[in-house]
């Protein structure tokens, strides 16, 4: 497991280099993704496993036989640490399930980097991507209006707004970090009462980036 900057080269660590160095090949959830990377870090092709979302049950079965055959297998995402709402889960717990040693790096994480910066103490739950589609999304907020620890969400821009627009009504004042394109050029964070935050994108031209939320849990 080995986590890749979320933007900042400068975040690549010695051991992520070494690690995808050492690797017989590496299993990507984007492989131009990870090719490009490789070329940006200096470091030699390798053979890169298509492992994403949609195929992620098959490629895990196929990797554990690489690993019953003795490589040494890499996985990363697209950025942060592969397994945090991102592809990873499955493999680790097949190549568990098979006897097979598994080796996880520290490194960069969307919401540990925005849960930080944020301010709230105390523990926290990454729900990674929340529902789609208003109905769900309403539902959901309403079912963890009591939920005592901080949220994490991670949500695309042109989403963003109607998930701020149903938590604004349903869990009021509450103070929200929105990190968006976190360790990039552009980095920025607002640290805004959910309708304060709401209203400062609305008044902005439309979103770009990728984007982190951070909601503090219910008050006691």
């Amino acid at each position: 497991m080995v986590p890749t900057p979320l933007g900042n080269l400068n975040d690549a660590s010695p051991r992520l280099k070494e690690a995808l160095e050492q690797a017989d090949a590496i299993a990507a959830e984007d492989t131009r993704r990870t090719g490009r990377l490789l070329q940006q870090l200096g470091l030699p092709k390798k053979r890169l496993l298509s492992h994403h979302d949609h195929n992620e049950r098959q490629s895990a079965a196929g990797i554990v036989k690489l690993l019953e055959q003795g490589q040494n297998i890499a996985l990363v995402s697209d950025g942060g640490t592969p397994g945090v709402s991102d592809p990873g889960a499955t493999l680790v717990a097949a190549a568990h399930a098979a006897n097979i040693a598994v080796s996880s790096l520290p490194g960069p994480c969307a919401a540990t980097t925005a849960m930080a910066a944020s301010g709230l103490p105390g523990p926290f739950t990454v729900w990674g991507f929340p529902p789609r589609t208003p109905k769900k999304r309403i539902d959901w907020a309403q079912n963890h209006t009591d939920w005592p620890t901080h949220h994490v969400f991670y949500e695309a821009p042109n989403r963003l707004i109607a998930l701020l627009e149903v938590l604004a009504a349903e869990w009021g004042d509450r103070p929200a970090l929105l990190a968006r394109e976190l360790t990039k050029i552009h980095e920025e964070f607002l640290l805004l009462p959910l309708p304060e935050l709401l209203a400062e994108l609305q008044s902005r031209d439309a979103l770009k980036g990728e984007c982190t939320l951070v909601v503090a849990g219910q008050r006691k």
